[in-house]
């Protein structure tokens, strides 16, 4: 064995210093992301066979097929399709948040608002003052949803199009209820043997503003009391709250972290009390004007369809991203 030079062993030992560097750094970066990462799952895991993600496809873009060729010309049909769809979408949705531990989602707004819709068409859909309060409620808070949580129509994302469904779903069969009641009643008062025709409506400010807004203030104090004070679940679950603080570049994250840490899940309190009163506040002109309530519907539509062309640019972008380096390495090694 020959000696090893005063240069080869110098030029060793810078090699081994760099290297030993480059683990520090990339240790200290592993650290780093560790610290700042939440310790809940922040997405839901896509299917990893593509039939699932083909099937899913196929199923969402006859759901929307069907939903525009009811809507627009067989509204009758329309409250038969969310009453069949909800309760089978719903029971998805619980299985793929337990998996993640998601499951206190089920607790917010839009879950038990959608509840108290399907009460009123199985059970009172005559009763005006439930309807008026409902009406509401889907076409202020709850279709404003689809703004904080970047509602997206990605057809080949069940859970995405389960949340659009949630916020959307609805909505359109209020404004159907609120304009054409005997068209949209006529399927329902042949199979339910009652008609979704609310009676007496009127224009009481208790019922389209008051009511709608202590049912959104109850359920944030019962949600915290629940959640917060009775439960109080570990990290790894996820809350509205926790989902939230980390869409770091969205307007509802910047507004909460305004102040600091320390005031942020008070200012989101704070800021989801404050969009939701002034939502109920539109939603009064919408429900007294159609022209209105169309306008506002649709705005909210375009949203979700922009969200879900943003959605595929970016995936179609990336995948450009990645094909164009894999082939310049290809090029490279040759």
């Amino acid at each position: 064995m020959q000696p090893t030079s005063t240069s080869a062993t110098s030029r060793l030992s810078a090699n081994t210093s760099s290297r030993a560097g480059d683990m520090n750094h990339t240790s200290n970066e592993a650290v780093r992301k560790s610290i700042n990462k939440p310790r809940f799952a922040t997405d839901i895991v896509s299917p990893s066979n593509p039939y699932q993600e083909i099937f899913t496809f196929l199923f969402w873009i006859g759901v929307c097929t069907l939903t525009v060729v009811l809507w627009t010309a067989y509204p009758a049909y329309l409250p038969v399709l969310h009453c069949v769809l909800a309760p089978i979408l719903f029971v998805i949705r619980y299985f793929q948040y337990k998996v993640v531990k998601w499951q206190f989602l089920f607790l917010d707004v839009c879950y038990s608002f959608n509840l108290l819709f399907l009460i009123f068409l199985l059970l009172k859909p005559q009763s005006a003052e439930l309807f008026q309060v409902v009406c509401i409620l889907f076409t202020g808070p709850v279709i404003s949803g689809v703004i904080p949580f970047r509602n997206s129509l990605v057809f080949h994302d069940m859970d995405k199009m389960i949340s659009v469904f949630l916020h959307v779903s609805a909505t359109l069969v209020l404004y159907k209820i609120r304009w054409y009641a005997p068209d949209t009643s006529l399927i329902w008062n042949a199979w339910i043997g009652k008609t979704i025709q609310p009676q007496n409506l009127n224009t009481s400010s208790f019922w389209l503003m008051a009511v709608p807004t202590i049912c959104l203030y109850m359920h944030t104090i019962l949600y915290h009391l629940i959640v917060n004070v009775i439960i109080k679940p570990d990290e790894t679950y996820a809350t509205s709250y926790r989902l939230i603080s980390v869409m770091k570049g969205s307007f509802t994250y910047r507004m909460m972290h305004r102040f600091g840490p320390r005031y942020a899940e008070a200012l989101y309190h704070g800021i989801y009390a404050s969009l939701s009163t002034a939502f109920v506040v539109i939603a009064q002109i919408a429900y007294h004007y159609q022209a209105a309530h169309l306008a506002l519907l649709t705005s909210f539509l375009l949203i979700v369809v922009w969200n879900g062309g943003s959605y595929y640019v970016h995936i179609f972008s990336r995948y450009k991203t990645l094909k164009a380096r894999q082939e310049n390495n290809g090029e490279n090694q040759t």
